[in-house]
């Protein structure tokens, strides 16, 4: 039987773990100098753990760009698990429960001693999602809310928020010149952050009301808005 994984190594202790056919999700395993951060646990469709063991050896910790299904599945093989508490409430209705969580906030630093990431809170997409900045390699492991138009952006149902979702494209607009390259969860491997404001000028027009969605799913409960530089489904008109 195949994996349903793909490992991809950008650097020594630096892996990308692509998990579906066309990249469902992907994952980030970090090793640090005593133990290795994995973002992200993907859809659950194999043993996650024991892929991560052909990687690395040492004590591994989970941090989550937010609490989706498609990010949590595989949470049950591993102990330490980091999410902003804003999606506890998120998790728990995919998980069952949010018991063993653990708190992740805006501006924790966590250092693996071979890098160091800045949490940055960034909601909308959830009301709980960050992304991870290692400003001395120049790199931002971003999840979801950036995506070009060769993606699509999920910005429907009760978890979702567009107004915060622009405030925090402008955040991230800011902070631009702290990073030169993303690694989203979604679409191409590597962006650059000149996709930062196609994706906000994009949502923009959607929040407009100027552009037509096209109905999607059996009971048409959203719509897929293409905006130029960035796609969504959305639920509002």
């Amino acid at each position: 039987m195949s994996s349903p994984y793909n490992v991809i190594t950008v650097s020594e202790g630096f892996h990308v773990i692509e998990e579906g056919v066309n990249v469902g999700v992907r994952m980030y395993l970090f090793e640090g100098a005593e133990r290795a951060m994995l973002v992200d646990t993907g859809f659950g469709s194999g043993d996650l753990l024991a892929l991560c063991r052909t990687l690395t050896q040492k004590p591994i910790f989970v941090v989550h760009t937010h609490g989706d299904g498609d990010h949590v599945g595989c949470n049950g093989s591993f102990d330490e698990i980091y999410l902003h508490p804003a999606d506890f409430a998120m998790y728990t209705a995919y998980k069952g429960s949010s018991r063993g969580l653990r708190p992740l906030y805006e501006g924790d630093i966590i250092d693996l001693g071979t890098r160091r990431f800045e949490v940055l809170y960034l909601p909308g997409h959830t009301p709980g999602n960050v992304a991870f900045l290692d400003r001395e390699n120049r790199l931002l492991i971003s999840g979801d809310p950036v995506q070009p138009a060769s993606g699509v952006i999920y910005m429907f149902g009760q978890w979702r928020n567009m107004d915060a979702y622009i405030c925090s494209l402008e955040k991230l607009i800011g902070l631009s010149d702290s990073f030169a390259v993303l690694y989203p969860s979604h679409s191409e491997l590597t962006l650059t952050p000149d996709v930062i404001p196609q994706v906000l000028e994009a949502a923009r027009l959607l929040l407009s009301g100027r552009v037509e969605g096209i109905d999607m799913g059996a009971e048409k409960k959203y719509r897929l808005f293409k905006c130029g530089g960035a796609n969504f489904y959305y639920d509002k008109y």
